[in-house]
């Protein structure tokens, strides 16, 4: 182990890469892995060295990622077979914590993708989803068990990352249900779950579809309208989550038509808006944090003052800022707000309105923020990518036609007291 560690030893990086790939090659992890076999964690030495090779798992990981990562889900390795078998053996211990953390490192280095098939192959989804099971009904119990608990998820959201197969199984499985179950019981597991469901349902109809089916939505809202512990500790986590909750919805009204869409769209109207009035206030909440932060950096930086408008290097530099400080849940939140203002429901239109104004805000800014969403969009080919280019393009022309209308009473009542004021001087 002490070998393989990245600053164990005197050797330069050339004789370092070149030791290192000939034990690769000549079946040291194969060797390995059958020592893991053989080994019986019930006695201390036993326990003592599988953690031991799972550190020399980890560092070959760290320092030939390629050549490590290959072979240790080659067909000839049966570390993924072990790693799954150990996640859900016994209680949880040290062994099991180092087991999550190395199939979350295989799963989301460059070869994730060929060790999500091995994985797959083996029926490890499934497998994943029993090991977490457990915690819909009972949080873990230390913070080691709380961060394997993290990394089986992160697993499962690296698997189900834009491979419709993968979450087709996901859904077979019963995930999308046991999700919803997590994120109802609003236990610790609720925000990992909401971010696996919104994995599952990206770009996915038929598991839009099903999770409107299995009564997912009151899920899903009910994570939306929860506004968590305001504390410093806490506000990095409670924001990820609502992002994850922000796009799930995005994705549910991008994909769902007929009867299911009007089911979604209904929750804007339930107990007097107050899911429009929730969606307001994520909308300026976002919208202050990226206002503030874009105020703050023009402080440290008084130069840029007098180029903000023409700099490029100030423009990339000002929407990164903006990124790092809550852009894109503002671009979620206003891609929604303009998809149900869009939907042609008088009473929701008026009363968005009604709330933006009371905001000191309007669709004019919602609009806004979809054009710089719009002209940032990458020009990828993936149908992920040109499907949400087109929307934000199409809600873009919608918002237009919606502000005009809202304008031309205005204008009208305008030229009616116009006209008033010329026949009372006449």
């Amino acid at each position: 182990k002490e070998f393989t560690e990245p600053e164990g030893y005197d050797l330069d990086q050339d004789s370092r890469d070149v030791l290192l790939e000939e034990l690769v090659t000549n079946d040291m992890i194969p060797l390995l892995v059958a020592n893991l076999d053989r080994l019986k964690e019930e006695e201390e030495e036993d326990k003592q060295a599988v953690h031991a090779t799972l550190g020399i798992f980890e560092n070959l990981m760290e320092i030939a990622p390629e050549v490590a990562v290959r072979k240790l889900v080659s067909g000839d390795s049966k570390l993924i077979d072990w790693l799954l078998r150990r996640l859900r053996k016994g209680e949880f211990d040290e062994n099991q914590l180092y087991s999550s953390e190395i199939l979350s490192m295989i799963l989301l280095s460059q070869d994730g993708k060929e060790a999500g098939s091995v994985v797959m192959e083996k029926g490890g989804l499934k497998k994943l989803i029993r090991c977490i099971a457990k915690y819909r009904k009972n949080d873990p119990d230390s913070l080691d068990e709380v961060e394997m608990v993290e990394n089986v998820f992160g697993s499962i959201c690296a698997l189900l990352n834009g491979n419709k197969e993968h979450q087709g199984a996901f859904a077979a499985a019963d995930g999308l249900t046991l999700m919803v179950t997590m994120v109802r019981k609003k236990r610790y597991t609720q925000a990992a779950a909401m971010k696996v469901l919104n994995y599952a349902v990206s770009n996915n109809l038929k598991n839009c579809e099903k999770l409107i089916d299995i009564s997912g939505l009151k899920a899903v809202f009910k994570a939306f309208m929860s506004r968590g512990k305001k504390t410093k500790k806490l506000r990095k986590e409670l924001e990820e989550s609502e992002e994850h909750v922000l796009s799930c919805i995005v994705q549910l009204f991008s994909n769902l038509s007929d009867i299911r869409y009007l089911r979604l769209l209904n929750k804007f109207k339930e107990n007097g808006f107050e899911k429009v009035e929730r969606l307001v206030e994520l909308h300026e909440k976002y919208f202050s944090r990226v206002e503030n932060a874009e105020n703050a950096y023009l402080e440290e930086h008084p130069e840029l003052q007098n180029e903000r408008h023409s700099s490029e290097k100030y423009q990339i530099q000002r929407y990164m800022r903006r990124i790092d400080n809550g852009l894109h849940s503002l671009q979620l939140c206003s891609v929604i707000i303009a998809l149900v203002c869009s939907a042609g429901n008088t009473g929701i239109l008026e009363r968005m309105q009604q709330v933006l104004f009371q905001q000191d805000s309007s669709l004019q800014n919602v609009k806004e923020t979809l054009e710089e969403y719009h002209a940032n969009m990458d020009d990828e080919e993936s149908k992920t990518s040109v499907k949400m280019k087109k929307i934000v393009k199409n809600l873009l022309g919608i918002m237009d036609q919606i502000i005009m209308s809202a304008n031309k009473p205005e204008e009208s009542k305008k030229s009616g007291e116009s006209d008033k004021d010329k026949d009372g001087s006449s």
